[in-house]
């Protein structure tokens, strides 16, 4: 049997690995709080494990280059810590980035495919996570914040934004917040297809409801209260709408986890 990858080269980039860790917003379901480094330590080992419960020893020893997106927490070299936990040899062989808000999240992807590709590294990880929820809910409770001390810990890269992150016309038109270019693009869209504003309704309240049925039986997952389209169009009182009326079960959130994440592992092709 011929394998498609024998006329790839040696030193093609795969994605071998990925990995997701989360906890319900309501906390463990044992009582045990962890912070955001910890779900970060999950989803890299869950990355680890997809690309093979054989490989995996030999993919965490070849591991040297971790890049994290910066988020709420304040580690001061988060892919220090990951590099510590993952790597029995310790993390000094491993360079370390920060990625600042405002890079472009395909940055670090790409990135480690260019520095696969020309062989300075065998294996990336780019891994995120956060733990607001928790923290958050810790906060409520009186209890003290859950973060690994790291003292005077720099990491080898620091990328920042250049240039402009919101453009000044977004600034001056108000349009600064994702959710107001959604509202713009959905809108958009309904006036290409004809749509009535209600049969945009409608389409968007079927669009939530398809979510809360697809996280049944996941209590981190699916809307609150389930929507069903034809409900009469109710904007909440103190909820204004963005673009459109918009229906009252339409606003229902989807259940946020306190730090699910997901972490991408990368590899080089060995002949």
């Amino acid at each position: 049997m011929v394998d498609a990858t024998d006329d790839l080269d040696p030193s093609t980039p795969v994605l071998v690995g990925v990995g997701t860790a989360s906890r319900p917003v309501a906390g463990d379901p044992d009582g045990v709080d962890v912070e955001a480094l910890d779900l970060m330590v999950e989803a890299a080992v869950a990355a680890f494990d997809d690309a093979g419960r054989k490989g995996r020893d030999g993919l965490i020893s070849r591991l040297g280059w971790v890049a994290v997106p910066t988020g709420t927490w304040g580690y001061a070299d988060a892919g220090r810590l990951l590099a510590d936990r993952l790597t029995a040899a310790g993390s000094g062989a491993v360079r370390t980035v920060r990625v600042e808000v405002g890079v472009s999240q395909q940055t670090p992807l790409r990135v480690a495919w260019e520095l696969l590709a020309a062989g300075e590294i065998d294996v990336a990880l780019v891994v995120g996570g956060e733990a607001k929820a928790t923290e958050q809910r810790r906060a409520r409770d009186g209890l003290a914040p859950l973060v690994t001390e790291q003292s005077g810990a720099t990491p080898d890269e620091c990328w920042s934004a250049e240039g402009e992150i919101v453009a000044q016309a977004e600034i001056d038109a108000g349009m600064w917040q994702a959710v107001e270019h959604y509202a713009c693009i959905d809108n958009a869209l309904a006036a290409a297809e004809d749509m009535t504003v209600y049969e945009q309704l409608d389409t968007n309240v079927e669009l939530w409801a398809r979510h809360e049925r697809g996280g049944r039986g996941d209590p981190g997952r699916g809307v609150r209260r389930a929507a069903r389209p034809g409900l009469p169009a109710r904007p909440r009182a103190r909820q204004p709408p963005v673009g459109a009326p918009v229906r009252q079960v339409a606003l229902r959130p989807v259940g946020r986890r306190p730090g699910g994440r997901t972490g991408s592992l990368f590899g080089r092709r060995r002949s």
